[in-house]
Order: C-alpha cells, then structure tokens, then sequence
C-alpha cells in the first residue's frame, strides 16, 4: 500500500510538472503567433512583443485569455505611425482559428484594459499630410500650433492657428483652436472667430482591432501621448 502510495503521488507531481510545461511552451508559441501575426497585417511595424496568460480550464481552448499584455514600437497602421504602443487588457477572447489558419489577430472581446500611444511630430504631421494638404504642425508643452495659409478676398495669407487636442469619440481627438494669428494682416475680431471655429479639426486614428476611447491627449515639446480605455 505503502509503495501504491509512493507511485501515485509521485504520478500526480509528475502529471502537474508536465501540464505545468506544457501549458508554459503552450502560451509562448501562443505569444509569437500573435507578434508574427501583428508584423503580418501592419507592414512597417518594427517590433512586437506580447504576453498572454490563459486558463486553460476557464475557456482557454475557446479562445479566452485572462490577461494580455503588448507593446509595438513604430506601429504602422494605414496613414499613421505610433512610435508606441502599449495595452494592458483583461478577459480576452481571441479567434484560434483566424490567428493559426490565417494569420491574422481576431479580438472578439475585451471586457476591459488600458491603452498608451505615443506619436512624435514628423509622424503627426505625416498623418495629417494625408488629410490636410500644406498643413504643418508644430508642438510644444504649451499646446499644438499648425501653420498653413487662407484666402481672404483673393488675397493669400499665412496663418498660424494655435490650440490644444482633446479627446472626441472613440479613437478621436479635436484639435480645438484658441487663438490664430494672420499674418501683415488687421482682420476684425469677429473674423477670427468665425475662422477659428472653421479649424475645429477631427483627427481619427482610424480602425484598430479592438474599439478604445481617448481619455487624455497630453502634449510635449515633441510628440504628444494619449492614454485610453477600452
């Protein structure tokens, strides 16, 4: 009895050490699926780095992940280039089959997580060239200005429109004027506000895999850093 004992608590330790490594080289092959699938579908993209936790006796073969965590540097997603990206989500549920048979990351659901993006000043103002012909922008921790020129009664002016961002729907941010400047010009006050009012831009950061929204757009003097939720 002593020796049936022995066998089958030693069969149990051995069985866990083996679910225990499994499951370990499971989620890494997991983790580089998605990284391989990431620099796959966004082309440019320099580096992923991913970390998934899963419960396999939670709905871990459905797809169910309890934790994810990811960063991707240079990001390129249609007109835009995140110099950084990081998500932090919870209860995840991703498609199996989407990610081994096509290559491509498919979030079905995520019930909750953090997000931090970080854009500097040459890719804000390549995004915006796809939107905005002879815009330029310029950060400082004052705010945002953008340079371009107006026409005024067939004349042409260079004008410089200075304000903030701030957070719209979803994935959207405002740039919201406050004051513009026109130069060697004297236009009435009641001019500028109505010009101010015409640059009330939005800027989408279009579709990611997963919906988030914007909390807060911080500006630098180089780059400007938004943080969201989802």
């Amino acid at each position: 009895m002593k020796i049936m004992s022995k066998f089958l608590i030693f069969a149990l330790i051995f069985s866990l050490v083996i679910i225990g490594l499994v499951s370990y080289y499971l989620e890494k092959s997991i983790n580089k699926e998605v990284e391989k699938a990431i620099l796959q579908g966004y082309r440019g993209t320099s580096s992923v780095q991913a970390q998934l936790k899963i419960n396999w006796f939670k709905g871990g073969l459905k797809g169910n992940i309890e934790s994810f965590k990811i960063t991707i540097d240079d990001w390129t997603h249609n007109n835009w280039k995140i110099n950084n990206f990081e998500g932090h989500f919870k209860n995840v549920k991703i498609n199996w089959g989407q990610l081994y048979s096509k290559k491509r990351l498919v979030i079905e659901k995520i019930e909750q997580g953090n997000i931090k993006m970080v854009i500097d000043e040459n890719n804000l103002n390549d995004a915006l060239s796809h939107y905005y012909r002879g815009f330029t922008v310029k950060l400082n921790e004052k705010g945002i200005s953008i340079n371009l020129r107006i026409n005024l009664l067939g004349y042409e002016f260079a004008t410089s429109v200075h304000g903030q961002l701030k957070p719209g729907r979803g994935a959207e941010i405002y740039f919201v004027p406050e004051k513009i400047d026109i130069a060697q010009s004297s236009i009435p006050e009641s001019f500028r506000k109505e010009l101010l009012q015409k640059v009330k831009i939005p800027l989408s950061l279009e579709k990611t895999p997963f919906t988030f929204q914007v909390t807060t757009v911080k500006i630098m003097q180089d780059k400007i850093i938004i943080t969201g939720k989802v």
